[in-house]
């Protein structure tokens, strides 16, 4: 975690994702780079305004950087220190696709994202930047949705179909379990639409753990009556737990069909979430 970036647009949700991401960089001697995406400045009319503005439109593009620029300030004000490395960044553009572009460009190996539960004609109309966020990142994103130390994550809980090979999301959770120095909690969720006996699946639990040679963790199978609600209510026993999964990213009609799990669960619950696209 050397260069994390951190969405901003200075809502409360926004500085508990900056809050968090400083305390991570803090750990790992790392840098963070504050993005806030920028509307692109209106367009005059060129016909009605013929002289002067793109020059006016230039003008307003630095006024609203420098707006924000004040406002990251009063953040860093009150929660940085002289040893930390910040750095804010302005980009007009979409919000998501600015995310994308810029941890490209500052080679961050991690993003870290408010979320905003989302719901009824908002959810199905809009959705959330956080639920585009992990349909579409190749970068691993971490939303939370209040800040906390994140020296209290003890467990992470690891939901998983148990195919192999997945040898580069296994290399991920394991370094986030080393980082966090956290006991691995890998589950398989047993639905009635694709049930397996315990016994089957403790042993292709015990398969997948002797095969990526975990260590410090437990095995856990866990009914319900779906995987997004297995996986709540298991988190729901460990209090200093991050949920860490992958994506298949399903979009247009496979995501309104399938639904995508870490997407709900990034959109519906506080729970802290790790994901990244499958590849």
């Amino acid at each position: 975690m050397k260069n994390i970036l951190v969405p901003i647009n200075f809502s409360e949700v926004s500085e508990a994702a900056f809050r968090f991401a400083l305390d991570l960089a803090r750990k790992s001697k790392g840098k963070i780079f504050v993005l806030h995406a920028l509307d692109y400045p209106v367009l005059y009319d060129p016909i009605s305004y013929p002289e002067g503005s793109m020059e006016v439109q230039r003008e307003i593009g630095v006024y609203e950087k420098e707006e924000a620029l004040v406002k990251y300030k009063n953040i860093e004000s009150r929660f940085c220190n002289s040893s930390d490395q910040v750095e804010f960044v302005g980009e007009f553009g979409d919000p998501i696709e600015s995310i994308t572009e810029s941890a490209i460009k500052y080679e961050c190996d991690l993003i870290v994202m408010g979320a905003r539960q989302v719901k009824g004609l908002e959810e199905f109309f809009f959705g959330s930047h956080s639920g585009k966020m992990v349909s579409q990142s190749h970068i691993p994103t971490l939303f939370i949705k209040n800040y906390f130390d994140p020296g209290l994550i003890k467990a992470i809980i690891f939901p998983n179909s148990l195919e192999i090979p997945q040898d580069d999301l296994v290399v991920r959770i394991k370094g986030l379990q080393e980082f966090f120095n956290a006991e691995l909690k890998v589950l398989y969720i047993n639905t009635p639409y694709s049930f397996r006996s315990d016994k089957d699946t403790y042993d292709a639990l015990n398969k997948f753990a002797d095969y990526y040679n975990l260590h410090n963790y437990t095995l856990h199978v866990f009914g319900d009556r779906d995987e997004e609600s297995g996986i709540a209510n298991f988190r729901a026993s460990f209090t200093n737990a991050l949920i860490a999964m992958s994506t298949h990213g399903r979009i247009g009609l496979h995501a309104f069909l399938d639904g995508s799990i870490a997407k709900n669960l990034v959109d519906h619950f506080d729970y802290p979430i790790w994901t990244i696209l499958k590849k």
